[in-house]
């Protein structure tokens, strides 16, 4: 069984860089609220990006063949 302060101090840490992330790119601190499953959210996020940004990247060179 996980201790109680160790998942509270998990989720304060995972608040505070989420407010620092958005701030840091203009956004307001409270912004964090709008990201609704956490951490994995922006993980899927930056992976479904990167995975279009290869995919136009792989059609560009396909088509310049």
């Amino acid at each position: 069984m996980p201790c109680i302060i160790c998942v509270f101090v998990n989720t304060l840490v995972t608040v505070v860089l989420f407010v620092t992330g958005a701030e840091k790119v203009g956004m307001p601190g409270i912004s964090h609220g709008l990201i609704s499953r956490g951490p994995i959210e922006l993980v899927e996020f930056f992976n479904n990006s990167a995975n279009d940004d290869l995919a136009d990247e792989l059609a560009a060179q396909q088509d310049s063949e």
